[in-house]
Formats: structure tokens, C-alpha cells, sequence
């Protein structure tokens, strides 16, 4: 397909993260090229990942757990590509020849994909479980993964149990998130990492700054006049968190809503875990069961701004539950393990 200047303006002007300028612009429209004639260079072994948006500097979560299991899936043989939604609508462009489709996104509706290609349709549900199961073309996936036995146990009820192929948690790049020195600008008692928006979340409202301590607030907030605000830093690179992690005495997590009551554990509790940080977060079902002791749990505001107080001063058990984490993670938890776990998934079903 040949792409206007003026439509590809269009496109960029909508979404600003990309590079308004002559070059930017064909530079897109090289990537669109490419992106058509993927369909004639894959593998016999080739994925897709449906995402929503396949840049660094997103703010959508889905695409930083599609590269990190994609990168491992490489190693393994795999040919990945990843198919966005924007800023140029490509869900209605899947190769002929791909094996298997993977969609991280619940509004994704795999029926059309399935007259383009014969790839194996695979829905990965990481949060927003009745939205992916209500959805009229659920029962049109192959398979369905979950990060939780509770998410995969629901979907159940909307598929044949059969397709319910099995468990595949998120995880950490160890090699990205690792433990490291402290930098000033990033030196706080207490951070949190996380987009704030209109879902009201446990933290805002179990957490008191005790006096004395330090808290810096990384992310999107909508809300200018949450009482966060004066603690905010401003949205921050995927790529720079490491820093933020490391530089931090406590680090605290915040399950959302859309997934806190199916046990789906988000990614930022393995990223702080693989550097090493000692991880504060609200009860999620089955976090405790995964990680035991390695990760504090609050119930409650008092319960929070005790643990708090506790582990600021407590600079040994910090530091030894750190280093226990990290082994952990390493032993069970980046996405080399979720790439091997996945690849037996397949095995049982390509």
C-alpha cells in the first residue's frame, strides 16, 4: 500500500510521541513497508503479538510484557513480530503464513484474523477479566492463557474448559532489572511507580508520608489535585526505572482494580523484585503463595504506616530480603522461564 504524506501528517499529528517532521514521517512510512511484506519472510515457527502500541516510550504495559517474552521466544527459534493499534491501525493486517497470534488486548475480536491466516489464536489475559470473557468473540480464540489460576478458572465459564490451556505470569528481564548503585536524583525513602487515572486505587488512599521520610511518585496522573501531586515526578522511561528501584529504601506496589481480584500480579512487583528492592504492596490473591515473605503486605492504613516505619530503619532486613528476591526472581521468574513455559503450552497444541 502507498502512503500519502498528508495521511501519514494525519497520523503523527494525532499522536505526538512520534517525530513531527519530514524524516519522521518516512522514516513510518518505511516501517509500514516493512510491516507488509512480513508475510512472505516468516518462519515456519513465527508469533504475533497484538498490542496496542510497539514503542519504548508507551505507556501501555502490554507492550513491554510482549517484548519481554518475545525476545526470549527468539532465543528459542521463534520469529516474532508485533502487530499495534495505533498510531497505525495494523490488527487488520496478520500475515497469511503466521503459526501463532497472541493477543495481550481484551478488545481485540480474533475472528476476522482468522480468515487472513490459519495461525493458532491465543488470548493472554493479564487484568480486565470480565471484560475479556464477555466479549461475543471469546469463544473464537484456540487457547486461552491467564497470569492466574483464578482468571483462567472464570474464563473457563465463557469457553470449553479444553481451551483453557494454562498458567503464564508475567515476569522481569533480569538483565535490565538488576540491582545497582543508587543515583541522587533518584534517592528517595519511599517511591511508587504506576499510571494514576480516574480508578481509584488503594494506595492513594491507604498511604501517609510519615514525617521525616522522603517519597517520590513516578507516572501519569490525571488528577492535578490529588494530594499525590506535590510528591509527583512526572512519567518516567520504562528503561529508567531500574534507577528509581535502586535508589529507593522501600519500593511500593500498588495492584490495580482490574487486577488485584484475580490474582493477576502486575509486572512492577517482578521488576522491583529482580533489583533487588525491598517491595511493599496491597494484598493480592496469591502473591503471598508466590513469593512468601519476600514481598510485605498491607491490609489496611495502619497496618501500611507501621511496615513502613519498621523497614526504613531496619537497613539489614531490607537489604537481606533484597537479595532474596532477586534469587528468586532468577530461579522462576524472568521471561526465559515464561518463554520455556510457553513454549510446552504450544507443544501441546501446534
Amino acid at each position: 500500500m502507498r502512503w500519502k504524506y498528508k495521511a501519514l501528517k494525519r497520523i503523527v499529528s494525532e499522536h505526538p510521541l512520534y517525530i513531527r517532521s519530514r524524516r519522521g514521517l518516512h522514516e513510518l512510512s518505511d516501517r509500514l513497508r516493512r510491516r507488509e511484506s512480513l508475510s512472505a519472510t516468516l518462519s515456519s515457527q513465527s508469533i504475533g503479538m497484538i498490542i496496542t502500541e510497539a514503542s519504548p516510550n508507551t505507556i501501555y504495559g502490554d507492550y513491554f510484557a510482549a517484548k519481554g517474552l518475545g525476545d526470549q521466544m527468539e532465543k528459542l527459534g521463534y520469529q516474532v513480530i508485533y502487530i499495534p493499534e495505533r498510531p497505525v491501525y495494523l490488527w487488520h493486517r496478520i500475515p497469511e503464513n503466521l503459526t501463532i497470534l497472541i493477543s495481550l488486548i481484551h478488545t481485540f475480536d480474533p475472528r476476522p484474523a482468522k480468515k487472513l491466516s490459519n495461525a493458532l489464536t491465543v488470548a493472554w489475559i493479564r487484568g480486565y477479566v470480565p471484560q475479556w470473557c464477555e466479549k461475543p468473540w471469546f469463544d473464537h480464540y484456540d487457547l486461552v492463557i491467564a497470569t492466574s489460576d483464578i482468571a483462567l478458572e472464570y474464563a473457563a465459564k465463557f469457553t470449553h474448559p479444553n481451551k483453557c490451556a494454562g498458567i503464564l505470569r508475567l515476569a522481569a528481564d533480569p538483565e535490565i532489572f538488576r540491582p545497582g548503585p543508587p543515583v541522587p536524583k533518584y534517592e528517595s525513602d519511599l517511591c511508587f511507580v504506576g499510571n494514576i487515572f480516574d480508578v481509584e486505587r488503594q494506595l492513594v488512599n491507604h498511604l501517609s508520608i510519615p514525617s521525616g521520610l522522603t517519597f517520590k511518585y513516578y507516572g501519569r496522573l490525571t488528577d492535578g489535585k490529588s494530594w499525590l501531586a506535590r510528591y509527583h515526578q512526572g512519567p518516567i522511561a520504562h528503561n529508567k526505572i531500574p534507577k528509581v528501584y535502586n535508589s529507593s529504601k522501600l519500593v511500593l506496589e500498588d495492584c490495580t482494580p482490574m487486577c488485584k481480584p484475580w490474582g493477576c500480579i502486575n509486572s512492577r512487583t517482578f521488576e522491583a523484585l529482580s533489583c533487588g528492592a525491598c517491595l511493599v504492596s496491597n494484598d493480592v490473591p496469591g502473591l503471598e503463595q508466590l513469593f512468601g515473605s519476600l514481598v510485605t503486605i498491607y491490609r489496611n492504613r495502619d497496618d501500611l504506616s507501621r511496615i513502613i516505619k519498621d523497614l526504613v530503619s531496619d537497613v539489614e532486613k531490607r537489604s537481606a530480603t533484597g537479595k532474596k528476591a532477586r534469587e528468586k526472581i532468577l530461579e522462576a521468574h524472568t521471561f526465559r522461564h515464561r518463554a520455556m513455559e510457553l513454549k510446552r503450552i504450544l507443544a501441546n497444541h501446534v
